[in-house]
């Protein structure tokens, strides 16, 4: 039929009628009205305030546009990080978008830190920008800090092709020494992984291993150290001394993909 739309070609227009006039944004419920009916994303109207339409300078409403609210649930939506080829449907694309490993990742080694970007670059910015060492598969690692004093050390290991950060720290008040790693990804995947965190002395005659599965990128190493869940505790007194190397612990560190 002359005129008729075939099927991507009514996908794509109705993903240009749910822009938001303002952003351009494909928008997603709540989708609010002017009094002229241009629609508006959630985020701009807040933004706006109690400035008018930016389009036709009338005032904005709270009346909401439900027909475009239901299309919202109808149509795929493209993946909104650049690089991602993936489209779905809205409930979906929420989910994906947290996970995608095209997204922007926030600097994993210091938290005051402002740098953002792509996974591919996370280690040469934790070399370049903190003189991170990279640890590569399993590896032997010393403590940088004396236990004189309270201490915590973060770096990045990248293993079995993926990247994790080890994250270790001693409380002198307290007397333990705690560690964990986190994976640095899609957070259903970090189950997948384990580390093993190997002490040993006298040509591996007195061995101690800790085995624990890797945390996800949003859990806390603070969090997870009050718990006590997921990480190695070491009671200075009774393992960390008597597997010290002068006034620093030597260690394994090594990751496997679960079977």
């Amino acid at each position: 039929m002359a005129g008729a739309f075939c099927t991507s070609d009514l996908a794509e227009e109705l993903i240009k009628m749910l822009e938001c006039r303002v952003c351009r944004e494909i928008m997603k419920p709540p989708i609010v009205q002017c009094m002229s009916g241009h629609n508006i994303c959630n985020k701009c109207y807040l933004q706006l305030g109690f400035d008018p339409c930016p389009v036709c300078r009338l005032k904005k409403t709270e009346v909401r546009n439900l027909l475009a609210e239901k299309m919202c649930q109808k149509i795929l939506y493209p993946c909104k990080n650049s690089g991602c080829a993936e489209a779905l449907l809205l409930m979906d694309m929420v989910r994906h978008e947290v996970n995608c490993n095209f997204r922007i990742f926030d600097c994993p080694i210091n938290r005051l830190c402002l740098w953002k970007g792509m996974l591919s670059n996370i280690l040469r910015h934790a070399e370049t920008a903190h003189g991170t060492s990279v640890w590569h598969e399993d590896s032997s690692r010393t403590t940088a800090s004396d236990f004189s004093e309270s201490f915590l050390e973060t770096t990045l290991v990248s293993s079995v092709g993926e990247i994790f950060v080890w994250h270790c720290e001693y409380s002198f008040e307290n007397s333990k020494f705690l560690g964990a790693l986190k994976y640095i990804g899609p957070m259903e995947n970090a189950s997948k992984f384990t580390y093993v965190f190997k002490l040993s002395k006298d040509g591996n005659r007195q061995t101690v291993k800790f085995k624990n599965i890797a945390i996800k990128e949003t859990d806390s190493f603070s969090e997870v150290f009050h718990e006590m869940d997921s990480c190695v505790t070491l009671d200075y007194s009774t393992i960390v001394r008597r597997f010290m190397n002068g006034t620093r612990l030597n260690y394994q560190l090594s990751v496997k993909i679960c079977v």
